[in-house]
């Protein structure tokens, strides 16, 4: 005979030991150490539970009540009513954890789910939501966020509707509890996901005595909450692929469950170029519901948003399809290519910024060809990318000092803080000299001859720093100006020991400006001394 504790029940054996249901109540009240063996207030008895120092050693007993409430056949109704309250008090009442302790203490899953099953018809919506909290991590199915919100708006809305739509409300919801409860009992003998797919089969295999449909969205929520598939699931799909519905259930994919099954499953049904090219012909686009898509189309979305990028004539839409695009990677080469084709200049433009923010390869397109594009701004696009070509850029650079447009002299002149190649010296040299050449960008441009050690870069900075020679024929600084002063700098830095720069040099170390010595006193260690060259 097995050894046994007087009050827990406790056996060597697995599993309770048998409570008859007779006495459960009573049972429970007593090893709960709860004076009134008559429980007739479960609230007290929960409380007593809860404290008690062996609340976890009883789950048996706890599991026996519930049982009871579930099997017994009162008199009249009344009797049930006040009996399946009581037991819906004491749910409610019991710890989350200990009511968890209470539920995993029946090892037998068949029992288990006809119990909990039994116990949803009876108990309160208040005490459903508590059992299908406790009953998840029994059967080693934590509750997620999700899950724990759906079931918390589900109750609310049975408190709050009136009359038929409370009754209905009240029914999908515990309809919705049988089904978890169906599916976690069949995790536990497969665990993968198809051990939830007998959930969604056709409701009539389910449930015959069911006659209340969960509603699509709530079925949408389940699914994606345990990645079950099935007949019932694509019907609440369908329902909610048209109109505004299709904006709530892709939301619904955007905060699925990582690695849902389901969620996956729902997203390759519409991540395809048509309802892609939909989305993005609505006005305004909602990107939030494109970024769902693109998802799981991944490079196949390439030709879609190309397309789209050519065809709409709203800024912001194509701004937006360019960031998308961008992060697709070079594995866009081909569709560009493809696309550079087309003559008009904003294709070309678009083509070669796409190309560039992906990293695509350039191998296999003239992009030198495109830096005298008629249009700078696809001129301007063809220049970033030679840039970023080790060979040729200094060929690049050397053609963008040639440039009127002030755009394209802007982006020249940032790249050119990288190094500038001897071979583009003496364009800029001659250009920053020229009428034309926007005075915004003297500066930056002087700057940048200013570090150069080629004797054309150092010309060009002395025609900024000398005022010819006084009346005896002796050297003179050129009148301070913001000009003057950056080529001074240049002198200190690179060309102290040259001759021509030497005598300016001391002439300035002898002024009475602070502003013209501190700048022959210029540094060639950046850390010392760094100049704002003023282009963003």
């Amino acid at each position: 005979m097995d050894d046994q504790h007087p009050d827990f029940g406790l056996t060597l054996r697995s599993g309770p030991p048998p409570t008859p249901a007779t006495g459960a109540w009573a049972n429970l009240a007593h090893v709960a150490r709860h004076p009134d063996d008559t429980v007739a207030n479960a609230d007290e008895l929960a409380r007593a539970i809860n404290s008690s120092a062996h609340a976890y050693q009883i789950g048996h007993r706890i599991y026996a009540v519930i049982k009871h409430a579930v099997e017994e056949s009162p008199a009249t109704a009344d009797l049930a009513h006040r009996e399946h309250d009581r037991a819906s008090r004491l749910i409610v009442g019991l710890k989350p954890d200990v009511l968890t302790t209470a539920i995993a203490s029946q090892p037998d899953f068949g029992d288990r789910m006809r119990t909990l099953s039994g116990a949803v018809n009876i108990v309160t919506p208040a005490a459903v939501r508590a059992l299908a909290l406790a009953a998840a991590p029994a059967y080693q199915q934590p509750a997620s966020a999700v899950l724990t919100g759906l079931l918390r708006k589900l109750e609310m809305e049975v408190a709050t509707f009136n009359d038929a739509a409370r009754t209905q409300a009240d029914t999908a919801f515990r309809n919705l509890v049988h089904q978890l409860i169906r599916a976690w009992s069949s995790a536990n003998v497969e665990t993968t996901a198809s051990a939830y797919d007998h959930m969604f089969q056709d409701q009539d295999e389910l449930d015959p005595d069911t006659d209340v449909t969960p509603e699509p969205e709530r079925v949408v929520s389940l699914a994606l909450e345990t990645g079950a598939v099935g007949s019932v699931l694509w019907t609440a799909v369908a329902a909610l692929s048209e109109g505004e519905d299709l904006r709530r259930l892709i939301g619904m994919l955007k905060d699925a469950p990582k690695d849902s099954r389901a969620a996956e499953m729902i997203a390759q049904q519409f991540a395809n170029p048509q309802r892609l090219t939909q989305l993005l012909r609505e006005d305004p686009v909602d990107f939030e519901v494109v970024d769902a898509l693109l998802q799981p189309m991944k490079l196949a979305a390439g030709e879609t948003l190309l397309n789209e990028l050519i065809r709409s004539n709203q800024r912001a839409v194509r701004r937006g399809i360019i960031e998308r695009v961008a992060t697709l990677g070079p594995g866009l080469e081909p569709m560009i290519i493809e696309r550079l084709k087309d003559e008009r200049w904003f294709v070309l433009r678009n083509m070669l910024h796409v190309m560039n923010e992906s990293g695509s390869p350039t191998t296999r397109v003239p992009v030198a060809e495109y830096q005298t594009h008629a249009d700078p701004r696809v001129r301007r696009e063809a220049m970033q990318l030679q840039f970023k070509d080790p060979i040729a850029r200094d060929r690049a650079l050397a053609t963008a000092f040639k440039e009127s447009d002030p755009a394209l002299l802007r982006v020249a002149l940032k790249a050119a803080r990288g190094g500038l190649p001897d071979a583009a010296v003496p364009i800029l040299a001659k250009r920053i000299l020229e009428s034309d050449f926007p005075p915004e960008f003297r500066i930056p441009a002087i700057q940048l001859l200013g570090r150069s050690k080629s004797l054309l870069a150092l010309d060009s900075v002395l025609k900024y720093v000398s005022g010819g020679t006084t009346m005896l024929g002796k050297p003179k600084l050129a009148a301070k100006t913001p000009e003057m002063v950056a080529a001074l700098k240049g002198l200190s830095r690179t060309w102290s020991n040259e001759r021509r720069a030497k005598v300016l040099l001391e002439l300035a170390l002898a002024s009475n400006d602070p502003n013209i010595v501190a700048a022959a006193q210029a540094t060639s260690e950046p850390s010392k001394d760094v100049d704002d060259d003023g282009i963003e």
